[in-house]
């Protein structure tokens, strides 16, 4: 069975959490760096830009994590997160940190190692208010029933509403919307508010749920499982009764205009 996009979650690649509480939050402050801290930042803000894609780096303390912010000669500026013993990372450690802040493609056997070691993420959601309450649908009811009978109730990830309407507002079906998403940064379950409504099937948004906590799971779990959508997914998410009959339905013009009208509706 060919995969469609519907179900697709959207988030910065890159981001990954290996810490033992998934639910954690960083606190919305920004620590003072200390002459020692200076100097270290200073260090591997220069050993950066020596990198011929990179014109200036900036490193600062963003709560227990360090924020870098860098400019390139060509593209947008970015922003990672990690932990501050990335400042410390050994000469082949530093090759391929040069690799990710620069998108070169690297094979993820390098990659995933030194992005888990050093918790290497893009700025995710956690500032924002969220709440797993919605009008119609209290999103912690499905997925505290879903983790008790698919995870063994391993799962402690938080889940919300999000903000987030559109994937891509030029597309005319179904991938126009992003419906849900796992952030690896925060390590935080989102979805689409487009699904709290009445008009929208209960199956619905618990496959929908359901297939980010699959993503959750997996991330928590199998750190070896780097891809996405592969057979370890697939695996799991077939598992769920509701799924062929979900994506059926996801790919007909009806619910697309539903989900159009919603968005138009929760625009006004």
């Amino acid at each position: 069975m060919k995969y469609s996009q519907q179900l697709e979650f959207c988030f910065e690649d890159a981001v990954i959490n290996t810490t033992k509480d998934k639910s954690i939050a960083i606190p919305d402050i920004i620590s003072e760096e200390s002459p020692k801290d200076t100097k270290q930042f200073e260090i591997f803000e220069k050993k950066l830009e020596t990198v011929p894609f990179i014109k200036k780096v900036s490193i600062k303390h963003i709560g227990k994590k360090i924020e870098i912010n860098i400019k390139y000669y060509k593209g947008k500026d970015k922003t990672y997160w990690a932990f501050p013993s990335l400042l410390n990372a050994n000469n082949e450690e530093f090759e391929v940190i040069k690799g990710i802040f620069t998108q070169k493609h690297i094979h993820s056997s390098l990659s995933t190692p030194i992005i888990k070691k050093y918790l290497i993420s893009r700025p995710c959601h956690w500032k924002l208010n969220w709440i797993p309450q919605g009008k119609y649908y209290h999103l912690e009811h499905y997925f505290n029933e879903l983790n008790h009978k698919y995870f063994m109730g391993k799962l402690n990830n938080k889940i919300y509403w999000s903000k987030r309407k559109f994937s891509s507002n030029k597309r005319k079906n179904i991938g126009r919307f992003c419906l849900g998403f796992f952030c690896k940064g925060c390590s935080q379950i989102f979805i689409s508010p487009l699904l709290d409504s009445m008009k929208i099937p209960n199956m619905i948004l618990e496959v929908i749920v359901y297939h980010e906590m699959v993503h959750a799971y997996l991330f928590n779990e199998v750190p070896s499982c780097d891809k996405s959508h592969g057979k370890e997914f697939k695996k799991l998410y077939l598992q769920h009764p509701y799924v062929n009959e979900v994506e059926k339905i996801l790919k007909t013009h009806e619910i697309y205009k539903v989900l159009k009208k919603e968005a138009t509706q929760k625009n006004s």
